[in-house]
């Protein structure tokens, strides 16, 4: 059965599936290699992973949750994702394993509440729960309650659902409190029950009762009420404490007040030449603190009259309060105050309001400026008169990120962003036109936000995707969006939102792809086209020529090989095998592998009858990338590696172009002499294993030192050998293999689609969420097998697997890292080296 299943791997998506199914009891096995090949194949993903983890789950439940954990995180409002995650942790649970101290299941919990709205999840969520009542200690305590509110301004009500999980046909009583922001301590309370009809829990039988809504009118955008709902015992509701204000018309941009409610620290004369340096903060203290710490250094570099406003959400960190008064006080900010958490969109929505007359800037509290970052984004902005946004270049922007878009990287030292801001601000690009500004740091004209008007804080939710929905509005207006290149702005990104940002997402994603039917189109090509690649080339070259390296530097040259045949953009996680050819290339001279660092990496792919070649300097900051065709590029390669120093390397497998290349950088072609010597030497060792004449295969078959019965072996040769993948060819059409055993390889390279052919090697992708430890344990891979061990492609193999591939006489098996549990056992080793060096595995692993 097993052998049928990977001959299916290739079949169309519909029998695949249907296999896959049809399986999942009688050949679990069988049935997850398939799921994994549909999933890969990006067929309903949501629902195959969830399928793929309940059969996981009967041997792993650990594994089972990695799955669910990584596919919510892509589809966060999948109902089948959700379900299966509970029904785990119930199942775990109640077979004795402790998953729900290990598992953060009240962060999923208070998540999820959000959300709900159907039957059958809260069904799996209230089993689970009952589970651990069943078993609980002191230490996991289930909530008795569980319920959600939200502020609906369009309404101005405030709605949501309430249940006890102890008496669910009768309504919860609810308390209301309201807190006066003037005098915390005078707090107004009221009751209510929770006795309206809720449709998705009357249709799913759970209760008859449930919802509530409460009128609370809004005078005005700038009068907001600071509401709390909770149990009768004191347990709140999610979604508890609400800020509830009426909205700003996302239409009507003239809605700010006549009389500012705060006071400028800055008295001008020239209140239509002011910038408001927008600055929204929730908690973050030390991000916070360094943000305006760059931002009052850099003030008197600007020509820019300016205000630093800092738009205080509620935050609670008593450290972060008392420090900003002080700026404040010092008149280095002007400190706003949320009476309670209004969300990103609603406060930078009342704080482009507070002066209708500005321009605006949004930055991010997780950022940092220097030299004259405003003078620089203002006259990007000012470029034309039909611009409305600019953005400049970051370590993690979106489209603005230096290495380019899906490639953020850490924000650079102080020294470093400096470094490269002085760079990019020499070299003074014109600015390119964007799609989309992104709301890091984000120059929004005050004559834009007029006529287009302010972020839609009524159906999109928590500040994700606002200024992307608010640039599409924009250009059916007319209004273009350019790229500041002239600026640098470090960002250490992911510090705003955290863990709710897939959802939020979500969520805001797909209200804009309603509204703009045409938006992913538009990203996409715009993606593709990269019209920004040429000017990161340009900063990546002037870069480059002020770069004077110190110490012994390291080259490290890579072979990418695509793998999967649905490869996965840059920009999204692949947890498929990437193979790689890695050689050392140092300066000075420096011929020990063990002792790279990897600070310059050469990576080389063939593609058509052309090689693509990457150059990326790790040690800059951010990492410096330059891209090269071969043989056309080849005099402007062997410029840049001169400049580097690069003085040694081996060869071994390049194609002619970039041999050439490193010929003219070393001077002589003491690399390609030891490539050949060396491929001779494998050749040599491959010809032995299938000629004819030669006693070896006789003796091996008749040892059964390949591998035999019934499973899978994981092929770890490098398949984009020609002659390795002759080898292949010829043992598995002559050896008479074991019709039980099947081969399974990672690698899609043009060898390895070659040996697919034979119905005998079969594709294998390892699902996002597990490590290719768990998955090889779970499909029960018997042994690995590699016909011509290179020690350099093995580090290779066990980089991307995590896998241990000890090599005795050239066998070698599999065992896993650290403390996971290994995939094979000492009686599973094969090989392919005959009876006498199987006897000295034996031999060692005894000793071990």
């Amino acid at each position: 059965m097993l052998t049928t299943a990977t001959r299916q791997l290739e079949a169309s998506t519909d029998a695949l599936l249907a296999n896959a199914l049809q399986s999942l009891d009688t050949d679990p096995v069988g049935a997850r290699l398939r799921l994994a090949a549909a999933i890969n194949r990006g067929v309903d993903k949501s629902v195959m992973t969830a399928l793929l983890a309940k059969s996981v789950a009967t041997d792993d439940a650990v594994a089972a949750l990695g799955l669910l954990k990584s596919a919510v995180d892509h589809d966060p409002q999948s109902l089948a994702l959700w379900s299966q995650y509970w029904q785990v942790l119930a199942a775990a649970t109640e077979a004795g394993h402790r998953l729900c101290e290990q598992e953060d299941w009240r962060a999923a919990l208070e998540q999820r509440l959000r959300w709900l709205n159907q039957g059958a999840e809260l069904r799996a969520i209230l089993k689970f729960l009952d589970t651990i009542d069943a078993q609980a200690t002191a230490s996991n305590l289930t909530p008795r309650c569980l319920g959600y509110c939200r502020w609906d301004a369009k309404r101005e009500v405030i709605e949501g659902w309430a249940l006890d999980r102890w008496a669910m046909q009768d309504p919860c009583s609810l308390v209301i409190e309201q807190t006066n922001p003037t005098d915390p301590q005078n707090k107004r309370q009221g009751q209510l029950l929770a006795d309206s009809p809720v449709d998705w829990l009357a249709k799913a039988g759970i209760s008859s009762v449930g919802g509530f809504v409460i009128k609370v009118p809004s005078q005005d955008p700038w009068s907001i009420r600071a509401l709390s709902l909770r149990f009768a015992h004191g347990q709140e509701l999610a979604g508890s404490p609400l800020a509830c204000s009426a909205a700003i018309d996302v239409k009507t941009a003239e809605q700010g007040p006549v009389q500012s409610p705060v006071q400028s620290a800055t008295q001008s004369t020239n209140h239509r030449s002011m910038v408001d340096v927008l600055v929204p903060v929730f908690e973050g203290r030390e991000h916070v603190l360094a943000c305006l710490e760059s931002l009052i250094k850099a003030r008197q570099q600007q020509t820019t009259p300016h205000e630093i406003v800092v738009l205080d959400d509620a935050s609670q960190d008593p450290l972060l309060r008392d420090a900003l008064q002080d700026l404040a006080q010092k008149n280095e900010i002007v400190l706003v105050t949320r009476a309670a958490n209004l969300g990103f969109i609603r406060n930078i929505n009342r704080g482009m309001a507070l002066h209708p007359e500005r321009d605006v800037v949004w930055l991010n509290a997780d950022t940092r400026v220097t030299g004259n970052w405003l003078d620089r984004l203002k006259s990007a902005a000012y470029a034309g008169d039909n611009t409305a946004s600019a953005t400049p270049w970051s370590n993690d922007g979106e489209f603005m990120t230096l290495a380019g878009k899906g490639n953020p990287e850490p924000m650079p030292s102080l020294e470093a962003q400096q470094q490269i801001d002085a760079v990019i601000s020499e070299l003074n690009l014109s600015p390119e036109e964007l799609v989309a500004g992104c709301g890091f740091c984000f120059y929004v004209k005050r004559k834009a936000i007029n006529e287009v008007g302010y972020l839609d804080e009524t159906d999109l939710i928590d500040g994700y995707g606002e200024e992307t929905d608010w640039c599409l509005r924009a250009r059916q207006l007319g209004w273009r969006h350019v790229a500041a290149t002239n600026l640098f702005v470090g960002h250490a990104g992911g510090q705003s939102f955290g863990a709710r940002k897939r959802a939020l997402a979500a969520h805001n994603n797909a209200v804009i792809r309603q509204r703009y039917p045409l938006a992913e189109r538009l990203h996409d090509d715009h993606l593709k086209q990269d019209p920004l690649k040429s000017v990161r080339e340009t900063i990546a070259r002037a870069r480059l020529q002020q770069w004077h390296p110190s110490g012994n530097m390291t080259v490290v040259i890579k072979r990418q090989v695509s793998v999967g045949p649905n490869k996965k953009p840059k920009t999204e996680l692949n947890t498929n095998l990437t193979t790689e050819r890695k050689t050392p290339l140092s300066f000075p001279a420096s011929d020990r592998a063990e002792s790279l660092d990897h600070d310059i990496e050469l990576t080389w792919q063939i593609t058509g009858t052309d090689t693509a070649v990457t150059l990326t300097f790790n040690r800059m900051q951010p990492s410096l990338q330059l891209n090269y065709r071969l043989p056309q590029q080849a005099d402007q390669l062997a410029k840049d590696m001169d400049e580097v120093r690069a003085v040694t390397g081996d060869t071994r497998h390049m194609p002619s172009a970039l041999v050439k290349v490193f010929a003219k950088v070393l001077g002589k072609v003491l690399g390609k002499v030891l490539s050949d010597r060396l491929d001779a030497r494998r050749s040599s060792e491959l010809t032995e294993l299938t000629d004819p004449t030669s006693n070896n295969i006789e003796a091996r078959l008749a040892n059964k030192s390949l591998p035999t019965g019934d499973g899978l072996a994981l092929i770890v040769d490098d398949l984009q050998d020609p002659e390795v993948v002759d080898t292949w060819l010829k043992i598995i059409r002559t050896a008479g293999l074991s019709e039980g055993i099947q081969f399974i390889t990672t690698q899609n390279t043009p060898g390895a689609q070659l040996l697919r052919r034979t119905a005998r090697v079969a594709p294998v992708y390892c699902p996002e969420g597990l490590s290719w430890t768990q998955w090889l344990g779970l499909l029960g891979v018997n042994c690995a097998v590699m016909l011509a061990p290179e020690t350099a492609f093995i580090q290779q193999i066990e980089t991307e697997l995590n896998v241990d591939l000890p090599v005795v006489d050239g066998h070698v098996f599999i065992q896993a890292r650290s403390t996971e549990k290994a995939v094979l056992t000492r009686k599973q080793v094969r090989g392919v080296r005959g009876q006498r060096q199987r006897q000295a595995i034996d031999r060692d692993l005894v000793t071990a």
